[in-house]
C-alpha cells in the first residue's frame, strides 16, 4: 500500500513535469540564426552573407552594426566575422582567432589593428553562449567603436571622413580586391543596421528565410546568402543522428525524460544518450530478459527499471540499474500472439497496460494489465468499441485518458475476412476502460498506418505521430499532425527512410526536453537508426519568407499600357520628324539613324510566372521547380543534395537512355566520404528521393543492379524532356506543327538549364542544351520555309538564340531583318550597334560587316536571313 502511494505521488510529479515541460516548448523555443560553415568544409562550401548584393548602403555621417553571435569550438578558430568596405577602397574587418592564448578578437582598419579583445575581456563571453556585439563607424567625427557584451572601446582614426558608401559582408567576402575565404565558426542572429541618428535602418532576424537569400523586417531588403545553414530548418528537416548494428537485439526502450534510449540483448544493456551520442555498456550481472520477438519491453519512468514481459508468463523480468541484474532467468518465449501492440504505464497503479496486436492470423482488441506482481485477470475485450487491429498508435492525453489511433485489422478480427486500414481516433478512459470514438477518416488512399506512439501537443487540441505505407518494404516515415476534436490532417514535408518487414521492423518516437527535439527510432532486424527533429515541428510556409511584392513584376496590363503609350509617343514623334524630312529613306543611306527608340531591345515576352503545367510537372529550363500530382509546389522539398541526386539521374538517363551507376553518384556527391559513409548517404538519400517522387506521381526510380534510372510516365510534364523530343522530331523527317514550334520557342525563351545550379558536372548538360537549342532554332527557317514571312516569329527565334549566344551572327542577322521588315528600322540599327559593341568588347576587333552590308546581304537571299557570308 505504501509503495502504491509513493508510486502515485511520483506519477503525479512526472506528469506535471511532462505537462509543464511541453507547455514551455512552444514557439518561444524555435531555433533561429544562420550557422556559418567554416574550416570544417572546403572553401567552396563555406558560408557568406552579403548585406549589399546590388548597391552599397549610403551613410554620409556613419552607421552602426549590431548582432548576436555564438561561436563554436572544434571547427577551426581563425576567420572573418564581417568585412565592411567603404567607397570600394577601405576595409574595416572584425576578425577572430578563438584559440589564441593572447588576443581572440580584433577590429581592423585597412592593415591597422584598432583594438582587440580576449575571452576574459568579454563579460560572460565563452564558446556556445550568445554574445551581443555592436560596431560603430562615425565618419563625421572620425571614430570607430566596438562593444562586446557591454565592454566598450573606441578610437579616433583618419581616412574614414570621406566614406559614405558601405558594402557589408559576413563570412566569405568575394568583392573585387577584398577577397577572403577564412570564416569564423559562428552562428548569427538579430542582425541590425542603424543610421548615424540611431534609427533602425535594416533588421535581419535570420530566422525565416528564402532559398539563397533573406529579407529584412524594415524594408524587405534582400541579403544574399551562399551555403547557408539555417537553424530554423532543423524544425522542418529530420537529421540522422546515429546508426547501430547489434547481433542479438531483443528490445529497444525509450526514456523520454532523460533523453535516453536503451538497447537490450541477452548479455548487455546499452544506454544511449541522444544529446552527447554517448553509449554506456552495462554488463548484465545476472538473470535474463525474455527472448521474445516483437520488442516486448518498456522503460518504467519512475521506478527506473526496464520491464521485459511475456504474455505467456505470469511474472515480469525487471532490470535494476543498481545491480545490473534481471529478476528472472527464464529466457524462453513462444512466438508472439500480439505483434505490434500498444503499451503504456497506467497512472492509477503504475501497471503496464497493452492494447491490440496481431498473431496467428487474428487481430486483437483486448486490454491486458501487468504489474510487479504479475498479469491481472481483469482483461477488457473492446471489440465492440474498437475493431481489432495492430500497427495502431497510442499516447497519453491527460486526465486519465489515452488516445488510440489508426492501424490495420478487421471488424471480425480474422485476417482473411475484409482486413482494412483504419483512420479512426478513440479516447480511452483508463479508470474504467470506457471508449469514446472521436472521429474517422479514410486511411486507404494512399494507405497509411501510424507508428506505435502518438504525442499530443502542448495545447491538447492536436497530436503528432509518424505515418508510413505498410504495403511497401522500402517506405518512409512522415510526421503528421491530427486534430483531436475534428479529423484534420496535415503531413510535414520531410521523411525518414524505413524498411518495413512486418515482424522484423518497428518504429517509434518521443519528445526529448532541452533542447526540445522529436527523436525517432527505426528498427529493422538488428539495425537501429536514430533521427531528430527540433520541436515544435514546422511546416515550410512557417519557415520560408514570402518573396517581396516588387519581385513579382508589374501586372501585365500595366506593362502593356506603358508599352502602348511609349509606342504611340514614339510613332507620333516619328511621323512628325518624317513630315519635316525631305530625304528619302533607303537601305543604302549613309546618314546616321535619328529614330527614337521607344521599344525594349529584347522584344520576347518573359516566360509566365505561373507554369502552364502545374500537376506532376518538372521545370528545369530557366530554373528548377517541381509540382506534385495535387498541383502543390514541392520545390523546397529538394535539399541541395537531393536536387543534385535527382538531376544527375534524370539528366543522365534522358541523355544515354540507361542511367547512372552508383559509383558515379558517390564520386560526384560524396567524394570526400569513406566508401561506407558514401554508401550510407546514397541509400538514405535514395529513400528520401523515392518519397518525393511518389508525391509527384507517375514517376519511377529504378535500379537494375547496375544503373539508376528515373522514368517519367505520360502524365508527367518535364520541359527539358519535351524540348529534347521536339528537337529530335525537328531533326528527323517529321516536321513540327506551328503549335509545336511555339512550344519549343516558349521553352527556349526561359533561358539556360537550371541557371541557379553552378556545378562542374552540370556544365556539359548546360552546354549541350544551349548548343542543341541554338542549332534547332537556327534550322527552323530552312526546315519550315513557310515561316519566313512571319517576321514576329523570326524575331522571337532570334531573341531565343541570342539568350544562349549573344554573339551568334545568324541570330543578329535574323533579328535585324525581322525588325527592319516590321518597320522598326531604328530598333534594327540599335540592335546591330549593341551587337557590334559587345563583339568588340569580347573579341577585341570590330564586327567586319556594316549594318547596310548586312541588310543588302539579307535582301539578296530568298531563303531565311542568315549571317552574312564573309567570302
Amino acid at each position: 500500500m505504501i509503495q502504491t502511494l509513493c508510486i502515485r505521488k511520483m506519477w503525479v510529479s512526472l506528469l506535471l513535469g511532462v505537462v509543464f515541460t511541453q507547455a514551455a516548448l512552444g514557439q518561444d523555443s524555435l531555433k533561429s540564426g544562420l550557422r556559418f560553415s567554416s574550416h570544417e568544409v572546403i572553401k567552396d562550401l563555406r558560408t557568406s552573407m552579403n548585406l549589399t548584393p546590388e548597391e552599397p548602403m549610403l551613410f554620409p555621417q556613419g552607421f552602426s552594426l549590431a548582432f548576436d553571435v555564438n561561436f563554436r569550438p572544434g571547427d577551426g578558430h581563425y576567420g572573418n566575422i564581417f568585412r565592411v568596405i567603404g567607397n570600394d577602397q577601405v576595409n574595416i574587418d572584425f576578425v577572430s582567432n578563438l584559440a589564441s592564448p593572447s588576443s581572440n578578437f580584433w577590429l581592423v582598419l585597412k592593415d591597422q589593428i584598432l583594438f582587440s579583445y580576449t575571452w576574459n575581456d568579454i563579460p560572460e563571453g565563452e564558446f556556445g553562449e550568445w554574445m551581443k556585439i555592436k560596431i560603430g563607424v562615425d565618419t563625421e567625427r572620425g571614430i570607430i567603436s566596438a562593444s562586446l557584451n557591454g565592454n566598450y572601446q573606441e578610437k579616433k582614426v583618419t581616412d574614414i571622413q570621406e566614406l559614405h558608401e558601405f558594402r557589408i559582408q559576413f563570412g566569405i567576402c568575394k568583392y573585387k580586391s577584398f577577397l577572403n575565404s577564412d570564416v569564423s565558426p559562428m552562428t548569427l542572429k538579430e542582425l541590425q543596421v542603424f543610421n548615424s541618428q540611431g534609427e533602425l535602418f535594416r533588421h535581419w532576424k535570420l530566422a525565416k528565410h528564402a532559398q539563397q537569400r533573406v529579407y529584412d523586417e524594415v524594408t524587405y531588403a534582400e541579403a544574399e546568402v551562399q551555403n547557408p545553414n539555417w537553424e530554423i530548418d532543423s524544425h522542418i528537416h529530420w537529421k540522422s543522428r546515429n546508426q547501430f548494428q547489434f547481433t542479438n537485439l531483443l528490445g529497444v526502450v525509450k526514456d523520454e525524460q532523460h533523453g535516453q534510449v536503451y538497447f537490450v540483448d541477452d548479455r548487455f544493456v546499452y544506454r544511449y544518450t541522444v544529446d552527447s551520442a554517448r553509449v554506456d555498456t552495462l554488463v548484465v550481472a545476472g538473470g535474463q530478459p525474455f527472448s521474445c520477438q516483437g520488442n516486448q519491453m518498456i522503460y518504467h519512468p519512475y521506478l527506473n527499471e526496464i520491464w521485459s514481459y511475456n504474455f505467456d508468463h505470469t511474472q515480469l523480468s525487471r532490470f535494476s540499474f543498481q545491480t545490473n541484474t534481471w529478476s528472472l532467468n527464464e529466457p524462453e518465449c513462444a512466438e508472439p500472439d500480439l505483434w505490434h501492440h500498444n503499451r503504456w504505464i497506467s497512472p492509477q497503479d503504475s501497471s503496464l497496460v497493452t492494447f491490440g496486436g496481431y498473431g496467428h492470423y487474428t487481430y486483437k482488441s483486448t486490454i491486458h494489465r501487468l504489474n510487479v506482481e504479475g498479469w491481472k485477470p481483469d482483461s477488457a475485450h473492446l471489440q465492440q468499441e474498437i475493431p481489432p487491429r495492430y500497427l495502431s498508435a497510442a499516447g497519453w492525453l491527460g486526465n486519465h485518458h489515452m488516445l488510440i489511433f489508426g492501424g490495420y485489422g478487421s471488424k471480425s478480427g480474422r485476417q482473411e475476412v475484409a482486413p482494412q486500414f483504419y483512420g479512426d481516433l478513440y479516447q480511452l478512459d483508463t479508470r474504467n476502460n470506457a471508449v469514446e470514438k472521436l472521429w474517422e477518416m479514410d486511411a486507404s488512399e494512399p494507405p497509411f498506418v501510424p507508428c506505435e506512439y502518438l504525442l499530443p501537443d502542448e495545447t491538447g487540441s492536436s497530436f503528432y505521430t509518424l505515418l508510413y505505407n505498410s504495403t511497401n518494404f522500402e517506405t518512409s516515415l512522415h510526421l503528421a499532425k491530427f486534430g483531436i476534436a475534428t479529423p484534420e490532417k496535415r503531413v510535414f514535408a520531410d521523411s525518414i527512410p524505413y524498411k518495413f518487414l512486418d515482424t522484423n521492423s518497428w518504429a517509434t518516437f518521443f519528445l526529448k526536453p532541452q533542447p526540445a527535439e522529436l527523436i525517432a527510432l527505426t528498427v529493422h532486424d538488428s539495425e537501429v537508426q536514430v533521427h531528430s527533429l527540433a520541436y515544435p515541428p514546422l511546416f515550410k510556409e512557417e519557415v520560408y519568407q514570402e518573396e517581396p511584392p516588387q519581385q513579382a513584376g508589374a501586372p501585365y496590363w500595366l506593362i502593356l499600357l506603358l508599352l502602348s503609350g511609349a509606342g504611340v509617343t514614339g510613332y507620333m514623334l516619328f511621323r512628325k520628324r518624317r513630315r519635316r524630312s525631305t530625304v528619302a529613306e533607303t537601305v543604302a543611306a549613309s546618314a546616321p539613324q535619328k529614330e527614337i527608340i521607344t521599344e525594349p531591345d529584347h522584344l520576347l515576352p518573359e516566360p509566365p510566372t505561373t507554369p502552364v503545367h502545374k500537376k506532376s510537372a518538372i521545370y528545369l529550363v530557366g530554373g528548377f521547380q517541381v509540382f506534385d500530382q495535387e498541383g502543390e509546389d514541392i520545390t523546397t522539398d529538394f535539399t541541395p543534395t537531393l536536387k543534385q541526386l535527382f538531376l544527375l539521374i534524370l539528366l543522365t538517363a534522358l541523355k544515354n537512355e540507361k542511367g547512372i551507376v552508383s559509383s558515379q553518384l558517390k564520386d560526384t556527391l560524396w567524394f570526400d566520404k569513406s566508401a561506407t559513409s558514401a554508401r550510407n548517404n546514397l541509400n538514405v538519400n535514395m529513400s528520401k528521393l523515392r518519397g518525393i517522387l511518389d508525391r509527384v506521381g507517375h514517376m519511377e526510380l529504378q535500379h537494375d543492379h547496375t544503373y539508376w534510372n528515373i522514368t517519367l510516365g505520360p502524365e508527367v510534364y518535364c520541359d527539358y524532356q519535351c524540348s529534347r523530343t521536339l528537337m529530335r522530331q525537328l531533326n528527323s523527317a517529321d516536321s513540327l506543327t506551328p503549335p509545336q514550334i511555339s512550344q519549343l520557342i516558349e521553352i527556349a525563351s526561359r533561358g539556360d538549364l537550371c541557371p541557379g545550379l553552378q556545378l562542374e558536372w552540370m556544365d556539359s548538360f548546360k552546354a549541350d542544351f544551349a548548343n542543341d537549342i541554338t542549332d534547332a532554332l537556327s534550322s527552323l527557317p530552312q526546315r519550315k520555309p513557310d515561316i519566313n514571312d512571319d517576321h514576329h516569329l523570326l524575331l522571337n527565334i532570334a531573341e531565343c538564340m541570342l539568350k544562349f549566344d549573344t554573339l551568334n551572327e545568324d541570330a543578329i542577322a535574323m533579328k535585324c531583318s525581322a525588325l527592319y521588315s516590321l518597320g522598326k528600322k531604328g530598333l534594327a540599327k540599335h540592335s546591330y550597334d549593341m551587337f557590334s559593341k559587345e563583339y568588340k568588347q569580347v573579341l577585341g576587333e570590330n564586327y567586319p560587316v556594316s549594318f547596310n552590308e548586312l541588310l543588302h546581304s539579307l535582301y539578296s537571299h530568298t531563303s531565311a536571313p542568315l549571317g552574312p557570308n564573309r567570302g
